[in-house]
């Protein structure tokens, strides 16, 4: 008696050749609907049509700019999800993407994508307990970064670097850089991030014991927070 796997997975394969995005229009109405997932908090859902625009040979018929675009929200996705084995799969698709594509880019936009990709990686190596490797890694691209418009991941890299310095106990260098990342955010009228960083200071002045100022931060964050809703 004869099975029918192979033909199964023929038909299988049938299906999901005709299910992938064929047009360019395709490609971009699959991102438009994951972003207002991923703008809604909903990121498994935002991943569902992200995926389905990430196969190599998908991203190799994108122009580089909107395949770096896509790779980006399925990876901040993924970490804001916590599928770190997945973040891991994605930046190294980022890398070989960057480093195929490099000889058509200009050096500089080569240097600003790849930092792009490094600030993630520093986030996934920090989450891993891997605090020094995540440190030197994030120095590298807020090196780079600090220089270009994209204050959103200088202020993500500051607040990560000063997330490792409090895990490694060095409270002040934390410190410094909690209030660099909240000067950041509030430049960029990033008001999540500002509530945030004010809850990791006040967090910061109760280890100091500085009760006053602690609670004076809390009461800043939350009520930010409310605002915000």
């Amino acid at each position: 008696m004869k099975d029918n796997f192979k033909n199964q997975r023929r038909s299988d394969a049938d299906r999901s050749d005709q299910n992938r995005p064929r047009q360019g229009s395709d490609l971009l109405r699959l991102e438009e609907i994951g972003d207002l997932h991923y703008h809604a908090s909903a990121y498994s859902t935002a991943l569902d049509y992200y995926r389905q625009l990430i196969s190599e040979e998908v991203l190799a018929r994108m122009e580089r700019d909107q395949a770096v675009r896509i790779l980006r929200k399925a990876v901040d996705s993924n970490i804001l999800l916590g599928n770190f084995d997945q973040v891991d799969v994605l930046l190294d698709l980022a890398e070989d993407l960057i480093a195929r594509t490099g000889g058509v880019a200009p050096p500089d936009e080569i240097a600003v994508n790849r930092a792009i990709f490094q600030t993630r990686r520093s986030t996934a190596l920090r989450e891993r307990g891997r605090l020094h490797d995540a440190l030197n890694l994030a120095k590298r691209a807020f090196s780079v970064l600090a220089l270009t418009d994209e204050h959103t991941d200088v202020a993500i890299l500051q607040v990560g670097m000063g997330i490792c310095y409090l895990r490694l106990g060095r409270l002040e260098k934390a410190e410094e850089f909690f209030h660099d990342g909240l000067s950041t955010f509030r430049r960029i009228g990033h008001d999540l991030g500002v509530a945030n960083l004010l809850n990791n200071l006040a967090l910061l002045n109760k280890i100091h014991c500085r009760w006053d100022r602690a609670i004076g931060l809390m009461d800043k964050a939350v009520e930010l927070a409310h605002g915000i809703g």
